[in-house]
């Protein structure tokens, strides 16, 4: 006699949230029901990418431009760019050494 087979169940233990309701506060903020974080959207885009390009907008306008040095511009833009004048300095030898 063989032994009774049981049906197995999987089960997510991860299982995504569900949205809450399009006319709750939550909805308009962005929050999934049962979460701590809003979702990053559109503001995380603006709020941490918007002045990370200006960060390194010499680094990125020396790949445009296909700077010789457009290497180094980046590494003194990400390492020295925080000071204002390394920032400068990089801006303009993006500018006058070609």
């Amino acid at each position: 006699m063989t032994p009774a087979r049981r049906a197995i169940r999987f089960e997510d233990p991860v299982a995504p949230a569900p949205l809450p309701a399009p006319s709750s506060r939550a909805y308009r903020l962005g929050y999934r029901v049962g979460s701590a974080l809003p979702s990053v959207g559109w503001w995380g885009l603006v709020c941490c990418g918007g002045p990370l390009t200006l960060y390194l907008l010499p680094a990125v306008w020396a790949y445009a431009r296909r700077h010789p040095h457009r290497r180094g511009i980046l590494l003194w833009t990400a390492l020295l760019g925080w000071t204002g004048t390394g920032w400068v300095a990089a801006w303009l030898y993006v500018w006058w050494v070609r």
